[in-house]
């Protein structure tokens, strides 16, 4: 291999990497970010001293299809979800939504 493929070689796994990561963080920047663990949830909630926003969701249900589609994508909730813990919790987790109802 000549050293002027070894250098562009070199440069394009660069790029590659590169252009990797500001994917990576722009998609975060534009996404609510969620924990889907309640626990988990409330606990990062108390550490950061953040209220909690929990979103109970069903699969089937075409509100909740529109909210995922058009609420949780928009710049400005994405903005503001940052000062909450999202909690994600879908509805037919029967276990799981019986306790968060209980403590609520």
């Amino acid at each position: 291999m000549s050293r002027f493929t070894a250098v562009i070689a070199v440069l394009a796994v660069f790029f590659v990497i590169v252009s990797s990561s500001l994917t990576v963080s722009v998609k975060a920047q534009n996404e609510v970010t969620w924990v889907y663990d309640y626990p988990t949830g409330m606990k990062a909630a108390a550490e950061e001293n953040k209220p909690v926003m929990i979103y109970i969701h069903e699969d089937w249900c075409p509100r909740c299809r529109n909210m995922d589609q058009n609420t949780w994508t928009d710049g400005e909730v994405i903005q503001l979800s940052s000062n909450f813990v999202n909690i994600n919790v879908v509805g037919t987790d029967k276990e799981r939504y019986i306790t968060i109802a209980s403590l609520h």
